[in-house]
């Protein structure tokens, strides 16, 4: 229609289009973008396991369940929001790249005012300058979702709150004529308040339809006012952008003869779209590469007097008292302990080369899986004529102390049942190198206590030291090889002290050789007493072992590898009462066309050398793992198992952090367990096989299955847990 637009004011999503349009976005490139941005990505912190350090990967397939939870000044803590905004950020910070130099929003392409709310006093923010970004993530930042975005010194989150549609704002700017884009969600019926969530979002509508009203009311008869029509759309329906943009342009064309009054001629439009459009910009050469960590403080403006002297002339220091005050955050600049060095060495950005988007993401995605900072954040900046790069890494606010929990539970509704429920508490930050004391209890049918100091020795943190201490307990069972009832079960032992060494290989692979020493006891549960004596046993030995880890997820991956191999050596010249040379070797791959993604897998446990002990015995049996037997029924000293797994995504719930899939699948498997190494032929495979339904949920991978395998074992599993 030729409409040309002279300032914009956006709250929320408005502030996301007319932020950047006013950097130079055109329609078309408004439209591609919000419709084909990966929204359930962006609207959560989770990197995809392939972008987590190697330590970090290690925490997310064992103990999945992550609710922010950490312990900061003696205290449990939790983040602000349940999304940090990182993943949003840098998509943002990407796109406005061009306007890096430009801190006055009046200097863009069009003038333009993003609005937020100070979460403190409940107050409207206009954001008028700084970095445009920033500026559009704070005036999108729904309380108790996304955790407030800090601009100079204050608070910010979703202006909606506030001020829902600014229309006082963009007529400060001095606009004559409005055309006012109102999409307020409209307030829900009686039988649509049925539980607190929808009671709570109704209060929030209610909130801002008033607010929205009061702007309303100062319309003058020249101002243009759309209302689309979203009907069952919601704030959260990023999936139907394309649908709610047709609806928009639909209620824009009823709209036609009022809006062509505005119109220009095509000759003063063109030259209005020179000036609007953005232009190809050269990125600069980075003359300089910083990082500066960032802690949470109290502005100096803001702080309260810690130190003085009351009316009486009495010294007061009030510091210790605000500490233990809740709300009030302890005044620190950079607590970090951890020296930039180590974080430099994580940035393949050079200074002298011109800045590389690709690379910059790389850099940024690579700080971010250390998992010790909410968000990593860049800038550029200009001094004496040079630029500088300068990566902004910001604490936890819930760190550097933090928990992660487990839960694993079998049923096979047939009597037997299993549950294991484990907590990881992992001391970061420790020292310069960034060492780590990692402790973790399990309890149930595999209890553990564990504790390892790992301590890097050098900036690159490629090489490490790791003393730990370990005492675990399991059930070996012996069953009856025709009817595959269990006969007998002991229950095992062991504590055991080790010294690790080693080398991690960027993110991807670890290798440690490594000396342990371990005591521990059999003793008979259930079963006869004759078929294996119970006794103490000594153990001590050397390992070492390599491991390759390129998934993507835990759970369910859809690309990358993983594999690894595991040498241990009990010695009785360091104490073991046999000598026993065991090894544990596999790996799998994934692959994914479409929705259908297929994993060949292969693994064999065996004895290389000595004869082992019940402690030693390898097992086999359960869902993937020889389906139709149950957990671990088969037991040798030798184990193999090739199976292909194949499942495909049959759907999607919720979005972000809140994202659910679904997935049908199947596999196909076949392997034993055999005494003997000769014993191991293609004619003594057992075949098996099962169908499942899973699904994808933040407490680890959830599985109904049928497994069936030769000889008329089958098996109906329940399962929650690690699978991979």
């Amino acid at each position: 229609m030729r409409v040309p637009i002279d300032c914009i004011a956006g709250t929320s999503m408005g502030a996301i289009v007319g932020g950047l349009y006013a950097a130079g976005a055109s329609p078309a490139d408004l439209e591609k973008l919000v419709t084909s941005i990966p929204w359930n990505e962006a609207f959560t912190d989770k990197q995809t396991a392939d972008k987590l350090s190697f330590r970090r990967k290690q925490d997310s397939q064992e103990y999945k369940i992550d609710l922010n939870l950490g312990i900061r000044d003696g205290r449990i803590t939790t983040s602000k929001g349940l999304v940090q905004g990182q993943n949003l950020n840098l998509l943002l910070k990407e796109i406005l790249l061009h306007t890096s130099d430009i801190k006055d929003f009046d200097k863009l392409h069009i003038p333009f005012r993003a609005v937020a709310a100070d979460i403190e006093t409940g107050q409207t923010v206009v954001i008028g300058a700084g970095d445009l970004s920033e500026a559009i993530r704070a005036s999108m930042s729904i309380p108790g979702i996304f955790a407030p975005m800090e601009i100079k010194g204050k608070m910010l989150v979703d202006g909606g709150i506030a001020n829902n549609l600014p229309v006082d704002v963009v007529r400060s700017m001095g606009a004559d004529i409005l055309i006012v884009v109102d999409i307020g969600t409209p307030l829900r019926t009686r039988e649509g308040l049925n539980s607190p969530t929808s009671i709570t979002a109704q209060v929030m509508t209610i909130l801002i339809q008033r607010n929205v009203q009061t702007q309303l009311q100062t319309l003058k008869p020249d101002d243009i006012l759309i209302q689309p029509q979203l009907g069952n759309l919601g704030t959260t329906d990023f999936s139907k952008t394309a649908e709610a943009i047709n609806i928009g342009q639909d209620t824009t064309k009823n709209l036609t003869d009022r809006l062509t009054r505005l119109s220009l001629s095509d000759e003063n439009f063109q030259f209005y779209l020179a000036r609007q459009r953005q232009q190809p910009v050269e990125l600069p050469k980075i003359d300089y590469v910083k990082v500066e960590i960032k802690s949470q403080t109290i502005p100096p403006g803001a702080r309260p007097p810690t130190v003085g002297k009351n009316a009486d002339g009495i010294n007061l220091d009030l510091s210790a008292k605000l500490k233990q005050m809740t709300g009030i955050p302890t005044i620190v600049e950079n607590r970090s302990k951890v020296s930039p060095k180590v974080l430099e060495a994580q940035i393949e950005t050079k200074a002298g080369e011109r800045l590389d988007v690709e690379t910059l993401n790389k850099d940024i995605n690579r700080l971010y899986g250390l998992d010790t900072f909410e968000r990593v954040d860049f800038h550029l900046e200009k001094k004496e004529g040079k630029t500088g790069l300068i990566f902004d890494p910001v604490e936890k606010s819930w760190g550097p102390t933090y928990l992660r929990f487990s839960l694993s539970l079998a049923d096979d509704f047939k009597g037997y049942n299993s549950y294991t429920i484990g907590g990881r508490i992992t001391r970061t930050e420790i020292n310069s190198l960034g060492a780590e004391w990692r402790n973790q209890l399990q309890i149930g049918d595999l209890p553990r206590v564990f504790s390892e100091f790992y301590q890097p020795l050098d900036f690159g943190t490629r090489y490490f030291i790791a003393p730990r201490v370990d005492y675990r307990e399991w059930n070996a069972n012996i069953f009856d090889s025709n009817s595959g009832n269990a006969i007998a079960e002991y229950r095992i032992k062991e504590v055991l002290g080790g010294l690790d060494m080693g080398r991690t290989f960027g993110n991807w692979g670890e290798f440690r050789f490594g000396l342990f020493r371990g005591y521990g006891a059999t003793r008979l549960n259930v079963g006869d007493p004759s078929l294996w004596p119970t006794e103490s046993f000594n153990d001590g030995g050397i390992m070492s072992s390599f491991a390759y880890n390129t998934l993507d997820d835990f759970n369910f991956p859809l690309r990358g590898a993983s594999g690894g191999v595991k040498l241990i050596s009990s010695l009785p010249e360091m104490g073991s009462d046999n000598k026993f040379t065991g090894i544990d070797i596999g790996g799998l791959a994934t692959k994914t066309w479409g929705k259908i993604t297929v994993i060949p897998k292969i693994f064999y446990s065996g004895v290389v050398d000595g004869d082992g002990e019940i402690q030693n015995a390898y097992r086999i049996g359960g869902f993937m793992n020889l389906s139709g037997y149950r957990p671990d029924e088969l037991s040798g000293q030798h184990v193999g198992l090739a199976e292909i797994i194949c499942y495909g995504n049959m759907g999607n719930v919720g979005l972000g952090d809140f994202h659910t899939a679904l997935y049908l699948g199947f596999t196909v498997e076949a392997g034993n367990a055999w005494q003997n190494r000769s014993d191991i032929t293609f004619g003594s495979l057992i075949y098996a096989g099962s169908v499942f339904v899973g699904a994808n949920t933040f407490i680890g991978p959830a599985y109904l299955a049928y497994g069936v395998a030769e000889g008329g074992h089958q098996t109906v599993s329940l399962l929650i847990g690690q699978r991979f």
